[in-house]
């Protein structure tokens, strides 16, 4: 799903951090 894909993304960030 695409909101998935998008929340993956978002989640990267906020490991980054």
């Amino acid at each position: 799903m695409l909101l998935g894909r998008h929340t993956e993304s978002m989640r990267s960030c906020f490991n980054r951090s």
